[in-house]
């Protein structure tokens, strides 16, 4: 009773108790339900490592006295206590071995425990598409055998998913039916909760006052049931309440005091965010060193719950709501005239993403799932190719495909994570190290600049690299106005006969080019490496005017432009091979671009005899793959396809042939 109602130290007294009756009459049963139970309480009282060695006494005596509804309860607390540290995959697999003893044994009220478990877990790591369905499923199925702490857990939990979905109004609704329902049955930790999640919602409505007396009183509640862990998180709560108000002193109090309370727990989730809001505060009260401190913290430990996540997909969705922490670090560090800490931060911020793409590759296969996913694939894409080559669109037609062919693909991703973490030489990857300032410069040729940047809501900054110097700046312009910008540049450019996409391209070149220009750092400079970030990929920087003594004039004819994931890239790069030909001209006929064929040929003959074109049917993909490495440069006339989810199964559309499948 005190366990379900969330007073810990009250249940863990009983447990205790009850552990030492069961241990003199040595009753197995008993034991292992006391220990699990114990293991439960002192994930409660922030007690996280301590819990994990009780879980595994109590998983060992389960599995020996055949108690399968006992052993998966354990696996399910023990994934609790994994999520509170931080290793999400582990937690994720402990939290599918309890889930499906509970769906075999039909454990309706252990299932919708389960069921949110995993449904949280995918919450936190970005991935709302899979965990809505475990809530809403939880949610029903709570409501039909009338398990009232399931209906709340999961109303706050869909309130959480309409939060995500910038919903606050439905949201804020949500919250207060499980408050109601949690006031009713006087479940203090799902009292805590919804306060807490409340306040936060309030926030984004502007209703600081009513967040701040929300957040106040999940404290007190926190603090009456004695649950450290919900105090850290109210603590949290409040500081933001406080941040907002501009109560910058009194905010850092509750920052600190719910971050000494997580450090002992361990708990990784509450640990970044409350060192990223020390940053904060510390950085407004001018105390810059303090800050930087606090960032870095913030920073280590998400990369270090990042590197234990298995699955691709996983490590994109965990960092969306993070980059944050690097950008302000960027931004102080530059502040305080740091140019290389700042630059190290910067590719810290990409180039992890760039190591994990490299490192993990496509697993080994094949089986019949991952053949028939493939050829599911291909075939949507075949089928929206068709409905875009008739004169008449039929409504909806391309739209429905769209959809299809986005499942397929997120379906064919998951498969080749589960399939990279059967396989241990895929699983275990290989580490790609960030570069320092001086490593990335010995990696540039003579003559070029590497130009980085990193956007933040106030300004842009900017570092540029040669083999001899560094310099940085941060440009005063709001990430909304260059938002703003990048997005009319993409509609205009792609009208015909329209110079209109010439404003805002003169206005992004003021701002992200011009600077750099004015400063005289591209002194001697021939051929540049933009490195972007975030919204600035979609940016097309060849295209951009640039101030010259001419006049201005598109970057591309001043410079050879090239484009990096990260400065670590330039690591992967060949060195030029004098035995190499000129150029590989490639236009296969599925592509159905007009002129392709003229195009690759008339490029191949620009350069050399020493030059190839392969078109039409012969430009396959096993013959482009094996003639490729021996060129110098590649002219490809065909389509891309960009997967954002997974960029390793984005893809260059070549003829099919034996070997391969275009």
């Amino acid at each position: 009773w005190h366990l379900l109602l969330g007073r810990f130290r009250e249940a863990l007294d009983y447990y205790k108790q009850a552990l030492e009756i069961s241990e003199r009459l040595n009753d197995k049963a008993s034991l292992t339900a006391d220990l699990g139970n114990i293991a439960v309480c002192r994930i409660g009282l922030g007690e996280v490592k301590e819990s994990l060695a009780t879980f595994d006494r109590a998983l060992a005596l389960a599995r020996e006295a055949g108690l399968a509804k006992e052993e998966a309860d354990w696996h399910k607390g023990k994934g609790e206590a994994l999520l509170r540290l931080g290793r999400y995959s582990a937690a994720l697999d402990e939290y599918r071995l309890a889930v499906q003893v509970y769906e075999r044994a039909g454990l309706r009220q252990q299932l919708i425990e389960g069921l949110s478990n995993l449904g949280s877990l995918h919450l936190i790591l970005g991935d709302l598409a899979t965990g809505e369905p475990y809530f809403r499923r939880a949610s029903a199925l709570s409501r039909r055998i009338g398990h009232p702490r399931g209906v709340t857990a999961n109303l706050i939990a869909l309130g959480g998913i309409e939060w995500r979905r910038k919903r606050y109004a439905r949201a804020a609704a949500l919250y207060r039916e499980a408050l109601a329902q949690a006031r009713r049955a006087d479940d203090r930790g799902h009292i805590t909760l919804g306060l807490i999640e409340l306040a936060m919602t309030l926030r984004d409505q502007g209703r600081l006052d009513e967040m701040r007396a929300r957040a106040q009183e999940a404290l007190e509640v926190a603090r009456a049931a004695g649950a450290p862990l919900l105090e850290a998180q109210a603590l949290y709560t409040l500081g933001e309440a406080e941040r907002a108000r501009g109560q910058t002193e009194a905010a850092l109090q509750n920052y600190s005091a719910g971050d000494r309370i997580a450090a002992v727990a361990g708990d990784a989730e509450l640990g970044w965010r409350l060192g990223f809001a020390q940053g904060q505060v510390l950085e407004a009260l001018g105390r810059d060193a303090e800050a930087v401190d606090a960032y870095r913290r913030s920073a280590s430990t998400i990369e270090s719950v990042r590197s234990q996540l298995r699955e691709e997909r996983f490590r994109a969705g965990y960092i969306e709501d993070k980059y944050q922490v690097y950008v302000a670090l960027v931004r102080l560090l530059l502040k305080m005239g740091r140019a290389g800490d700042a630059f190290h931060f910067a590719e810290r911020l990409r180039a992890r993403s760039y190591a994990d793409l490299v490192a993990r590759g496509a697993p080994r296969l094949s089986g019949a799932r991952e053949l028939e996913l493939r050829e599911r694939i291909r075939r949507l894409q075949r089928a929206i190719e068709a409905e875009d080559s008739r004169p008449e669109q039929r409504a909806g037609a391309r739209e429905v495909f769209s959809a299809e062919l986005a499942e397929a693909e997120r379906e064919y991703h998951n498969l080749l994570d589960d399939l990279r973490t059967a396989d241990p030489g895929y699983a275990a990857g290989r580490a790609l190290s960030v570069p320092s300032v001086e490593d990335a410069q010995k990696l540039l040729p003579a003559g070029a600049a590497l130009v980085e940047y990193v956007v933040a809501g106030d300004g842009v900054a900017i570092f540029l690299l040669t083999s001899s110097r560094i310099e940085a700046m941060t440009v005063p312009v709001r990430e909304a106005d260059v938002r703003a910008r990048v997005e009319l540049l993409r509609d205009l450019i792609l009208r015909q006969d329209s110079a209109e996409w010439r404003g805002p391209a003169r206005a992004l070149g003021r701002s992200l080019l011009d600077p750099v220009v004015q400063a005289g750092w591209l002194e001697g400079v021939r051929s540049l490496y933009i490195v972007p970030h975030g919204l600035l990929h979609y940016v097309p920087f060849a295209a951009l005017p640039v101030r010259a003594p001419e006049g201005a004039k598109p970057l591309v004819e001043l410079y050879g432009v090239s484009h990096l994931p990260a400065a670590a890239s330039l690591a992967g790069r060949r060195p030029a091979n004098r035995t190499e030909r000129n150029l590989f001209a490639v236009a296969p006929a599925r592509a159905r671009l007009p002129f392709a064929r003229e195009e690759a040929r008339s490029v191949a003959a620009m350069f050399s005899v020493e030059s190839r074109a392969l078109v039409g049917a012969r430009a396959t993909e096993a013959s482009f793959k094996s003639a490729a490495s021996g060129f110098r440069m590649l002219h490809l006339a065909t389509h891309g396809r960009f997967n954002k989810f997974n960029p390793l199964l984005s893809a260059l559309e070549l003829e099919p042939d034996r070997q391969e499948d275009g």
